[in-house]
């Protein structure tokens, strides 16, 4: 198997085991409760939801202990109201032909008076259809365990009651109540006896008792209709017959609780669309009555069928998204949240089965995006890497990391920067790879061109090309260096030296061609100015590289350094600006000429090299060479002469009965004067040379 395939294998599998795991955890484990509960509120909100209030309405009212009794009546806030109000409320019941009476308050104790309690006794038994609520506490034992404490009904009104159940309900940590609560295991709720009660034979419809429901909301708080405790006694207030046929609910509102003493509220899964954010809890009673008449309480999927779709839907996003590009990817888990936002509301909404739906759009999407943007971001930095190692052989580093930085394909065309060239190029480069064999020829060459070159990257130069031994080079391009000309010539002075120490070390081998090797030189030329810098070939193929005079100008310094017997040969605008930013140089000037092709002298110069590193004979030499280039250029055929005839023993570069030693800056300058002596110039003559050759 390859390691592409093997690497996009195992990226596959961690995102699959990232996101899937993530996915287990919001699923299966207690950190997934808060997700979950999202879950099953965010299905109110869909406007696919429909409320059932409107025929709710019809068969359900609630009689509501609020402010407006407990001011009305005088009735305390901190113990037990009086029980003959209830009786009259009972009585009122009664007579309009009320179906049901729900209490949403636990009548556990006795009040103070015995005469209002056994009046409501006697109103609880006149009625038939009386339920009442029996509440639960937890209490703390001994053995740091929770006892459960059922708080029944008072003998008095249970037995003349039609039956009690629990009105407790499990309470979320959000203190909201979202499972449909039917009892303990020993005690049934009061809503589940109340539904046998209201439809004889339901129980085959509702199935086990003890089985997971979760609560189908009517709509927000306070939709439910309902009265206040007070008016409900007066006679005026509501029209005779206002109960007939309904099922009745009695609890608590706002600030009043069961006996005055606690508030009974709850919180909303409307909680962020309306002014009331809490349901009072004989609203859930209604509610929880209604589901299961109806039979539309809404069921928790199976835990495993739950797992397996939310980690489909984990391995699918991973998959289909771990090979786009950011862009794309982003686009898709835009388009995934968009279709999981809408697509599972309506099918629990369309089954009463709901799961963790929320878990994919909201955790798994953004999961999954990141991996594959990770990953296409290690990719790409694979990607890049591979392509400097590859292309670094053949381009400049800068290039190669401009080429594999860039969002688009390079193009054609090129700009203008301040730059200077460098050419070079192996002297009588012919006549000592005829003396080697092909395979020794490439081993020279490769050292040669490795250690010049890396002399020219440590610079900050850009590699243009080689030409056969030629290296062609640019200081300034691509990147910023306003000492580009001081790094060329310390880039041109150090390669001089390191060829030195290379001819050195090949002289000391033996065979007749180390010692053609220890003789090998090289010639460089420099300048410096305006060029035009990018892109140059077709559209099939092109090369990063330098345009202009200036550029053809560097060229001729190097193919005319031979003409003056140095090595390495710069421009006047080369030396000036090195000149600004280092005095290590040493210069000697060499020639005001005017280069085939041009017309407007240029002032050349031979970098000697580094100041510090030249002998004194070299220092004295150059002394000399200027005071008789004063004179040649005074016209002082003779006085030049005799300082030439000095300068030339002291030359670095002396005859050394080769052809091409025989020749270095005194003996030219001394022949030119010997033929200008002979044939003087004219009187205006300025010192210009005119080069017929390239």
């Amino acid at each position: 198997m390859r390691r592409p395939l093997v690497n996009t294998l195992l990226l596959n599998l961690g995102g699959i085991f990232l996101v899937c795991g993530l996915g287990t955890v919001l699923v299966s484990y207690k950190n997934g409760e808060g997700p979950r509960r999202l879950s099953f509120d965010l299905l109110f909100h869909s406007p696919l939801h429909l409320h059932r209030v409107d025929e709710t309405a019809k068969d359900n009212v609630i009689v509501y202990l609020d402010d407006l009794s407990h001011n009305a009546l005088d009735q305390p806030y901190d113990s037990i109201w009086d029980r003959r109000l209830h009786a009259y409320l009972l009585d009122r019941l009664t007579s309009d032909g009320a179906k049901m009476v729900f209490y949403d308050i636990v009548f556990d104790q006795s009040s103070s008076n015995k005469k209002s309690d056994n009046v409501f006794a006697e109103a609880i038994a006149n009625n038939g259809s009386v339920f009442l609520g029996a509440g639960l506490e937890r209490q703390e034992s001994a053995d740091m365990a929770y006892d459960e404490i059922i708080n029944a009904p008072h003998g008095l009104f249970r037995k003349k009651a039609k039956a009690w159940g629990m009105i407790h309900s499990p309470l979320d940590p959000d203190q909201g109540i979202r499972v449909l609560s039917t009892g303990t295991e020993e005690y049934s709720s009061a809503t589940w006896i109340s539904a046998l009660f209201l439809a004889p034979g339901i129980e085959n419809k509702l199935g086990p008792r003890m089985k997971e429901r979760w609560l189908n909301y009517l709509g927000p708080p306070d939709t439910i209709p309902s009265v206040s405790f007070f008016r409900a006694l007066q006679e005026d207030a509501l029209p005779y017959g206002f109960f007939k046929d309904k099922i009745v609910f009695v609890g608590a509102k706002g600030s009043v609780g069961f006996t005055g003493t606690t508030k009974d509220t709850f919180r909303s899964p409307y909680r962020e669309s309306g002014k009331h954010p809490f349901y009072n809890g004989v609203e859930l009673h209604v509610m929880a009555l209604d589901n299961l008449l109806a039979g539309n309480w809404y069921t928790r999927m199976n835990r495993k069928t739950e797992l397996i779709l939310v980690l489909a839907i984990g391995a699918i996003l991973v998959l289909s998204m771990i090979s786009l590009r950011p862009r794309y990817s982003l686009l898709m888990s835009l388009g995934a949240v968009v279709i999981l936002l809408l697509v599972p509301p309506y099918i629990c909404l369309s089954t009463g089965y709901f799961y963790s739906w929320v878990v994919p759009p909201f955790f798994l999407v953004p999961t999954a995006f990141l991996w594959s943007a990770g990953c296409h971001f290690f990719r790409e930095v694979r990607r890049r890497n591979r392509l400097r190692r590859t292309f670094s052989a053949y381009l400049s580093p800068v290039m190669v990391k401009r080429l594999a930085d860039a969002d688009e394909e390079p193009q054609l065309g090129g700009h203008e920067e301040n730059i200077t060239a460098f050419f070079s190029d192996i002297e009588s480069f012919s006549s000592f790879s005829e003396s080697l064999t092909p395979t020794q020829l490439t081993e020279v060459m490769n050292t040669y061109l490795t250690e010049m070159t890396n002399i020219l990257r440590e610079q900050g130069g850009v590699l243009d090309k080689y030409i056969g031994d030629a290296i062609v080079g640019m200081f300034g391009a691509l990147v910023d260096m306003e000492d580009h000309a001081s790094k060329a010539c310390f880039a041109a002075a150090r390669m001089q030296e390191r060829l030195a120490e290379l001819r050195q070390a090949w002289a000391t081998k033996e065979g007749i061609q180390f010692t053609v090797l220890g003789k090998v030189r090289a010639r460089i030329g420099l300048n410096s100015g305006p060029a035009t810098v990018g892109n140059f070939g077709s559209e099939f193929r092109f090369n990063y590289t330098m345009m202009g005079d200036m550029v053809n100008l560097a060229a001729r310094c190097e193919s005319g350094a031979k003409t003056y017997g140095v090595y390495t040969m710069a421009a006047e605008e080369t030396k000036s600006a090195a000149e600004k930013y280092s005095s290590e140089f040493l210069f000697r000037f060499l020639d005001k000429v005017i280069v085939k092709g041009r017309r407007q002298p240029v002032n050349l110069y031979e970098l000697v090299g580094f100041r510090e590193k030249q002998p004194e004979s070299v220092h004295e030499c150059l002394l000399i060479y200027n005071q008789a280039l004063e004179k040649y250029l005074g016209q002082d055929w003779e006085g030049a002469i005799a300082l030439l005839d000095q300068s030339v023993l002291l030359e670095p570069n002396r005859p050394a009965g080769g052809e091409e030693e025989r020749v270095n800056p005194s003996i030219i300058l001394r022949n030119r004067c010997l033929q200008l002596e002979k044939d003087p110039p004219a009187k205006d003559w300025d010192g210009v040379y005119i080069m017929s050759s390239k």
